[in-house]
């Protein structure tokens, strides 16, 4: 939803990211995110169908590393080992 770079644009030396990004009016409410529409195996999916959209309060920070921002992403496996929980996933 922020923008993910696709590709690089060359411009004689110099390379800029090619960076896609949803349109304001499918990212700018909790409901527009949920409506996001995926295939995963050709059935078509709402975003909502497969996870938990929630909005909270929590550190706005920006991370670096190697000059490029990432975010970090929180997956918690409360009762069970990160190895199995990758492996097998539980369903809600």
């Amino acid at each position: 939803m922020g923008g993910n770079a696709l590709s690089q644009v060359l411009q004689g030396e110099r390379r800029y990211d090619l960076v896609v990004r949803y349109q304001a009016p499918y990212r700018d409410t909790k409901e527009a995110i949920e409506n996001i529409r995926l295939a995963p195996s050709g059935a078509r999916v709402s975003l909502a169908q497969l996870s938990n959209i929630e909005t909270r309060d929590g550190a706005s920070e920006i991370y670096r590393e190697e000059n490029s921002r990432y975010v970090a992403i929180k997956y918690s496996v409360r009762g069970r080992d990160l190895g199995g929980a990758v492996k097998r996933p539980s369903r809600r």
